[in-house]
C-alpha cells in the first residue's frame, strides 16, 4: 500500500513525493502492483495526481483503495480511473462495511464491472460473503481474516503507552482458518454458477 500516513487522503507535496518514491521502490523490489488513493480538499478524487502515480507505476497494476469510500460522488470519476489504467477499486460501498454498502457496490458492478474490477472489502468474512455476492455480483473480494491474539510479553509494568488506540498487548494476526472458510464459500458460489450455466 502506498500511503505515507494515517488519517485523511489529502496529501501535501512532500507526502506526494514520498508516495512516488515508494512506488519506484515497489517496482525495484519486483512487486506486481500497488494500492493507493488521493483526494482533493473538496472530496473529489485527485485525478491529476492519480494519473501521475499510475504513470510512475507502469507496468505495475494500480488499485484505488478505500479513499474511494471517502470521496465525494466517486462514481462520476470512474470512467477517468478506467482510462488512466486503474485496474481495481477496493470499496465498502461508502459505508462502514461491505455488507452495509452492498447495494451501492452492486450498482458499481452493474455499471462498470465489465471495465474495471470492483472489489468489496471491509468486514467481509465467510459468514456474509454469499450474501454480499448475491447483492453485488462481484467475484473478487478483500478480507483480512484477522483475529486479536494476546501478546506473549510478560513484562507489562510500563506506565507510558505508545499512543495507539488499541492495547500494546493485543496483536492482530491473519487466521488461516478464517481465510480458508471464506475461500470455501467462494468455491461453492463459483461451482453453483458453473452448474447454472450448464
Amino acid at each position: 500500500m502506498i500511503r505515507p500516513r494515517s488519517g485523511d487522503f489529502l496529501y501535501d507535496d512532500n507526502e506526494f513525493e514520498t508516495m512516488k518514491d515508494d512506488i519506484i521502490i515497489a517496482k525495484e523490489m519486483g512487486f506486481q502492483g500497488v494500492v493507493t488513493g488521493i483526494l482533493l480538499s473538496n472530496g473529489k478524487i485527485d485525478i491529476d495526481r492519480m494519473k501521475e502515480l499510475v504513470k510512475i507505476a507502469h507496468p505495475l497494476k494500480v488499485v484505488l483503495h478505500r479513499a474511494f469510500d471517502d470521496a465525494k460522488d466517486p462514481m462520476e470519476d470512474i470512467a477517468k480511473l478506467i482510462e488512466m489504467g486503474i485496474c481495481r477499486i477496493l470499496t465498502s460501498g461508502q459505508r462502514q462495511n461491505a455488507l452495509e454498502g452492498a447495494n451501492y457496490i452492486g450498482q458499481l458492478q452493474k455499471s462498470f464491472g465489465e471495465y474495471i474490477t470492483i472489489m468489496p472489502g471491509c468486514g467481509v468474512n465467510a459468514n456474509n460473503l454469499e450474501e454480499i455476492y448475491k447483492l453485488t455480483g462481484c467475484t473478487h473480494y478483500h478480507l483480512s481474516g484477522k483475529v486479536n491474539v494476546g501478546s506473549k510479553m510478560k513484562y507489562r509494568e510500563c506506565t507510558e503507552r505508545m499512543n495507539t488506540p488499541s492495547s500494546e498487548f493485543i496483536v492482530e494476526r491473519a487466521d488461516y482458518s478464517l481465510i480458508k472458510k471464506a475461500r470455501e464459500v467462494l468455491d461453492r458460489i463459483e461451482l453453483s454458477e458453473e452448474n447454472r450455466d450448464i
